[in-house]
C-alpha cells in the first residue's frame, strides 16, 4: 500500500505533465489561431473557421478531387476531424474510419 506522501507525489507529477503539454500545446495554437482542426466544428465555439489562405476567390475553380472515400448507400452529414494528418470519418455502418488525409487510404476501423 503506497503512502499518502508518495500517491500526493505521484498525482503532482501528473498534474505537472499535463500542465505542460497543455502549455506546448496552446503555445503552438496562439502562434498560428485558427490553423488546426483538432475538434469537432473546428473548435470549441464551433465556429467552422480556418485562418489557413491557400484557397481563396481566385483560385477556387482551379480545385479538383485529390481523393474520395466510399461512407456506404445512407446520406451522412458529419464533421470530420484531422489529427496529425489522420482523417477520422464517419462510414459504412456508422463505422468510425481513420484515414491517410493525404491519400485517403484507410489506416483502420472501427465498427460500431
Amino acid at each position: 500500500m503506497r503512502s499518502h506522501k508518495s500517491r500526493v507525489a505521484a498525482f503532482s507529477l501528473i498534474a505537472v505533465c499535463t500542465a505542460a503539454v497543455a502549455h506546448a500545446q496552446s503555445g503552438r495554437e496562439a502562434e498560428q489561431p485558427y490553423t488546426t482542426w483538432r475538434t469537432y466544428g473546428g473548435g470549441g465555439h464551433a465556429s467552422q473557421y480556418s485562418a489557413l489562405d491557400q484557397i481563396d476567390k481566385s483560385n477556387v475553380t482551379q480545385l479538383a478531387v485529390a481523393w474520395s472515400f466510399p461512407v456506404g448507400e445512407r446520406s451522412f452529414v458529419f464533421n470530420p476531424i484531422v489529427v496529425d494528418d489522420v482523417m477520422y470519418v464517419l462510414a459504412r455502418d456508422n463505422d468510425i474510419v481513420a484515414l491517410d488525409a493525404a491519400t485517403g487510404r484507410e489506416l483502420w476501423s472501427h465498427a460500431h
